[in-house]
């Protein structure tokens, strides 16, 4: 026979970590159906203010991350370093790691509120962060993304403070994005390579433009926040039907499908892919139901 297996809401962030402590469902149906809530992960962006980034209209360009901040805040917990800051081999943490509603709305408007001055103090923002950016949760992904136009510069070493994320008790994950022509990917290889032991191989990306930048960060963001639910009964596989938000998903063919979901019937769970997982966090409950033949 067919059953309803789960009716979810979508969690809060309080109610995230919370989840992630005592292992119990944030929500269920009658039934008493749940789930073990994502974590979502700590995301910073550290963004190249340098002078050339006035250079061909990039850094009013790069407002336009206002829609993709919009897009990730439900899913991640976000924050700012702009590098450099008030002297040219500095940087600042503008916008804390936050779980936030409006973090999106405070990184788009200290990102409005600056403007591109100095040099490339990449090794600075790198420690900064490391130091002093809130990124030593231990129970979830703690993620630096890069961006730059150019190279680094002032003192201090770049790659060795690339290595000290990788390195650190809790580590930290660097993605590297370079952007337009005066990025040094030979440099930038250098740093990514040294994020590599907690990153993988896939963390360096060269943008051509603001737009592949953007689309590059919504692929990021997407990748880091998993949603996998623990059905309390084992699914016949070809019966299962998975609805988000009020729409039925496919069952994903590929490892790396974007959208749909995958299940894995000896564990009894369901995983959804990188855009449906965002659906599901950003519309209110109830929005994932799971229907089908229990063994």
């Amino acid at each position: 026979m067919f059953v309803s297996l789960l009716l979810a809401c979508a969690p809060s962030p309080e109610d995230t970590a919370a989840a992630t402590d005592t292992q119990e469902p944030i929500c269920g149906s009658a039934e008493g159906i749940g789930y073990v809530a994502p974590t979502l992960p700590n995301v910073m962006l550290a963004v190249d203010r340098s002078r050339s980034m006035a250079d061909d209209g990039k850094w009013q360009s790069l407002l336009a991350m206002t829609p993709y901040l919009e897009a990730v805040e439900a899913s991640s917990n976000l924050g700012l370093t702009l590098y450099p800051a008030e002297s040219d081999c500095d940087a600042t943490i503008a916008v804390p790691v936050s779980s936030d509603d409006d973090a999106d709305l405070a990184i788009a408007d200290a990102l409005s509120s600056s403007s591109p001055g100095g040099g490339t103090p990449i090794a600075a923002a790198l420690r900064l962060i490391r130091q002093e950016g809130g990124m030593q949760d231990a129970d979830r992904d703690n993620v630096v993304v890069l961006v730059t136009d150019g190279m680094p510069s002032c003192l201090g070493d770049a790659v060795e403070e690339a290595e000290a994320l990788a390195t650190a008790e809790v580590p930290i994950k660097l993605h590297v994005l370079g952007l337009g022509n005066g990025a040094d990917q030979n440099q930038l290889s250098e740093l990514a390579e040294a994020a590599e032991p907690s990153t993988g191989p896939d963390n360096l990306y060269m943008a051509e433009d603001v737009e592949d930048l953007l689309g590059r960060l919504d692929h990021i963001a997407a990748a880091l926040s998993p949603c996998t639910y623990a059905l309390e009964e084992t699914v016949v596989a070809d019966t299962l039907q998975v609805t988000v938000a009020g729409e039925r998903l496919s069952e994903c063919e590929e490892a790396d499908c974007v959208e749909g979901y995958a299940y894995d019937q000896d564990a009894a769970s369901v995983t959804l892919a990188a855009v449906s997982c965002r659906a599901a966090l950003e519309n209110g409950c109830p929005d994932v139901v799971f229907d089908g033949e229990v063994l």
